[in-house]
């Protein structure tokens, strides 16, 4: 904001007397000049920290390698990115805003506290959020367990123990809740345990082992720690909006976008084909510049940090309806000898998901399998009937609308 102040300035003016020789005088003359006063409004409140756990708030861990799951918001603007530290002198740079991300601790046995900050689209910096964790590296404990070699995820009850124990130790209880309400068994450095099935709010499953030796006194005991998520990512894709009329040769801008409740989102996997056929999993991101080829269709997986797969996603620039699919196998009119017959289509170009119907005796006839709108081009059917001849097509739809296929038949021996 401009404010106009009134300052007096002396302005020299010269009177000559009449005779040149004579010394000038000097009147001085009041002017105005304006001095601005500038008045800037903050643009935005700065970020605010919500939490922030290592390890998913385990109290301590083996490895400098963990992983911080971060929580933050911005009232106005949005959180744009992040930087952790773990002596609040060394920052790392910049980088996206994330709700996870690995990290590595400082060396040296002992708490280890992390750093984060954030900051939102305007600059504004958040006050600093902490968290705490117990490291210890010993590598030769007396006693010791990991569970899958000490990784941090599974989607699997069943792990593998590896159980370390000091010379003369003859027995030892393996349990879940630390009660050791359980048998002794003999001492083994490998073996197969099921961990607890409770329900998602008890993170992380603990395993706990106590040692005996051979007079049967208790000598030591060990603990170790995994998070069970057996539950897939969710997510969509979708083409940027300036691509939508852009030819299908041309390169696009997908934006992608999923979410995990336990493990967090790892990866993913992008295709031009619902098969995924020799693509490779990539670290996920929320946007991936990609080159569509002449279906038209780009496919999407998602995969969680525990090894869950989420299913698949489509999306398309087409403007008009799918191509009817193409039938590959069994051959229209051939004989199969399993039970459980692999049905193969073409990607119709434009089309997104499929959906498909086989019909015992006729195109008419009972219908024994099905798949609705899913985006998939093969299917093994359920257990079907020797000496009968079955009917199949295949229906191809987008966004547009829907393409129905020919009927083929097949016979099973």
């Amino acid at each position: 904001t401009n404010t106009p102040t009134s300052t007096p300035t002396l302005m020299p003016t010269v009177t000559p007397t009449s005779t040149p020789t004579s010394t000038p005088t000097m009147t001085a003359m009041p002017t105005d000049t304006l001095t601005p006063t500038i008045t800037q409004t903050p643009d935005g409140s700065p970020p605010s920290i919500d939490s922030l756990e290592i390890n998913k708030g385990a109290l301590t861990t083996t490895s400098t390698n963990v992983i911080l799951d971060l929580a933050a918001h911005d009232p106005t603007d949005g959180v744009a990115e992040m930087s952790f530290s773990n002596d609040q002198s060394a920052w790392s740079a910049w980088q996206p805003f994330a709700n996870s991300v690995s990290w590595t601790l400082g060396g040296g046995d002992g708490t280890k506290t992390v750093y984060t900050r954030v900051r939102d689209f305007a600059g504004n910096l958040s006050p600093i959020g902490s968290a705490t964790i117990q490291l210890d590296t010993r590598t030769a404990p007396e006693f010791s367990i990991s569970i899958n070699q000490g990784t941090l995820y599974t989607n699997q009850v069943t792990v593998t123990l590896t159980i370390g124990a000091r010379p003369l130790t003859s027995k030892m209880e393996v349990s879940n809740d630390g009660g050791f309400n359980v048998p002794q068994e003999p001492y083994s450095s490998q073996k197969e345990w099921t961990i607890t099935a409770y329900d998602g709010t008890v993170l992380p499953r603990t395993v706990y082992v106590r040692f005996r030796d051979r007079d049967g006194a208790v000598v030591g005991t060990a603990t170790d720690d995994i998070i069970l998520d057996v539950n897939a990512p969710t997510g969509s894709v979708s083409i940027g909006a300036t691509n939508e009329s852009q030819n299908l040769a041309d390169n696009v801008t997908l934006k992608l976008n999923a979410t995990d409740d336990l493990s967090g989102v790892g990866n993913m996997r992008i295709s031009n084909n619902s098969s995924f056929t020799g693509v490779a999993w990539e670290p996920y991101a929320p946007t991936r510049s990609w080159t569509l080829a002449k279906n038209k269709v780009v496919f999407v997986q998602y995969r969680d940090n525990a090894g869950n797969i989420s299913k698949t996603y489509a999306t398309t620039t087409c403007t008009t309806l799918p191509a009817k699919p193409k039938l590959i196998t069994p051959k229209k009119g051939s004989t199969v000898n399993d039970l459980q017959v692999a049905l193969d289509w073409s990607d119709a170009r434009c089309g997104t998901t499929f959906s498909l119907v086989v019909k015992r005796d006729s195109q008419t006839g009972k219908t024994v399998d099905k798949l609705k709108k899913v985006p998939v081009s093969q299917h093994t059917t359920k257990p079907l009937q020797k000496g009968k001849t079955y009917y199949w097509r295949v229906t191809a739809c987008n966004k547009n609308g829907c393409a129905v296929g020919d009927w083929w038949s097949f016979k099973v021996k």
